[in-house]
């Protein structure tokens, strides 16, 4: 509030995704792909002060937005991700709650956890956010 009083402007937050192993040019494409995201979201949502990475995906998903590098990077990760998939798609199916999910996939809670935080530093995506898993779940139904 302070900046944008004294200097009478209107200041908004974008946080990226932070992208890992990563190859050649492919910051490029990812950082593009996620300014364009960023571009529209404000053109519509120009209210929003402080805009995630979750938000802003979930809201260009809905808008169908062109995010293919982005999906076709996370979908990467989910892929090469061991039971990654099978515990997203439970996750949503429990409302997030880890014991529920954990019993249902016959896993200890810890074991479920490190694949979590596993996922978490190979895709920047938190699945403990309902932002995440929610974003990571419609991208597997439209795999």
């Amino acid at each position: 509030p302070t900046i944008e009083s004294d200097f009478g402007m209107k200041l908004t937050v974008f946080f990226g995704n932070s992208w890992t192993k990563l190859k050649g040019d492919e910051l490029r494409i990812y950082f593009d792909n996620e300014n364009s995201l960023f571009s529209e979201f404000i053109h519509y949502k120009a209210d929003e002060n402080l805009i995630s990475f979750s938000q802003a995906i979930l809201w260009g998903l809905a808008h169908r937005s062109n995010l293919s590098a982005i999906k076709s990077k996370i979908l990467q990760d989910i892929n090469e991700s061991k039971d990654i998939r099978d515990i997203i798609v439970t996750m949503w199916e429990e409302h997030g709650n880890l014991v529920q999910t954990a019993q249902k996939l016959f896993i200890h809670r810890n074991s479920l956890q490190y694949k979590l935080d596993k996922f978490a530093s190979l895709s920047g995506l938190n699945l403990k956010k309902l932002d995440d898993l929610a974003f990571c779940y419609l991208l597997i139904l439209t795999d």
